[in-house]
């Protein structure tokens, strides 16, 4: 019996685990959409704004230098890494897109059991691949920073953790109360 769901479940997982990783070291170079909008309230913004750009690096860098008080040296040190890892975060990007296509492919197709855990694992693993290159940056970047700055980010990571945490809860509870609105048929 061939186990789409969790297929898709653990790639999902791995997706996000990924990805959160990343933004979280802060190595999201802005390959995003120009130009999308999002959200519908008076409040929404441009994707380009936050996520577009040749500059988001040069944004992150000034924004976590002042947060942290980083010094010129530091601050040419955390570039130099980052764009000494450019070329492979953009290898590994497009890697994990081209296997979770394919994965993605396989799974309309109706493709074997075989063939499915197959993709599904090249995916994952192209995924991680992604998390242990963050990882590794992140490394590098924690060595140029002192005890002080590494105490601070890891403070910043966690109130960005929590309030994460307070959105999802709050999705959550906004998502149960319309599921609850249409089972009393209101």
């Amino acid at each position: 019996m061939i186990k789409t769901a969790n297929i898709l479940k653990t790639t999902a997982f791995v997706t996000l685990l990924s990805a959160s990783s990343l933004l979280l070291a802060g190595q999201h170079d802005g390959a995003g959409a120009e130009g999308k909008h999002y959200g519908d309230r008076a409040g929404g913004y441009q994707h380009s704004q936050f996520h577009g750009g040749p500059m988001h690096g040069e944004r992150w860098l000034a924004h976590m230098g002042d947060k942290l008080q980083l010094s010129e040296t530091q601050k040419a040190d955390i570039k130099a890494i980052a764009d000494e890892s450019k070329a492979e975060r953009e290898s590994l990007r497009n890697a994990s897109k081209e296997a979770r296509q394919a994965e993605m492919t396989a799974i309309q197709a109706r493709e074997s059991e075989r063939t499915l855990r197959k993709l599904a694992r090249k995916s994952a693993d192209a995924r991680v691949d992604m998390m242990v290159h963050g990882f590794e940056m992140e490394k590098r970047i924690d060595a140029v920073l002192t005890e002080e700055q590494r105490d601070k980010l890891a403070a910043m990571k966690a109130e960005r953790k929590a309030k994460m945490e307070e959105r999802r809860q709050q999705r959550m509870e906004r998502h149960q109360e319309r599921m609850n609105k249409g089972a009393s048929g209101q």
